[in-house]
């Protein structure tokens, strides 16, 4: 084994399955207790602070290349595929 600071996976679960079943089980139930609980603390953002990220994640946005077509053209588009789907090609004749 190479290192217990930052051991890999198949390292954790070699030592995992050397205890026995009644820590195995206390075990599943520690790491299930601490993802539920960083998970809750991930998503417990403040008001203030999901708009803080809202922002930063719209510059970044901004930030990229445009795209091909602005999202005028592209409803515009889709406005014409539907009225195509619904209509058919030759109407009128």
């Amino acid at each position: 084994m190479t290192s217990l600071i930052n051991p890999t996976l198949d390292q954790v679960l070699t030592l995992a399955q050397s205890l026995s079943t009644a820590d195995q089980l206390r075990l599943i139930a520690r790491l299930a207790d601490g993802a539920v609980n960083s998970n809750k603390a991930a998503n417990n953002l403040s008001t203030n602070d999901a708009w803080v990220r809202w922002t930063k994640l719209r510059e970044e946005l901004s930030a990229q290349m445009p795209g091909k077509t602005t999202m005028a053209e592209q409803l515009e588009k889709d406005r014409q595929d539907r009225q195509l789907i619904m209509e058919g090609d030759s109407v009128h004749n």
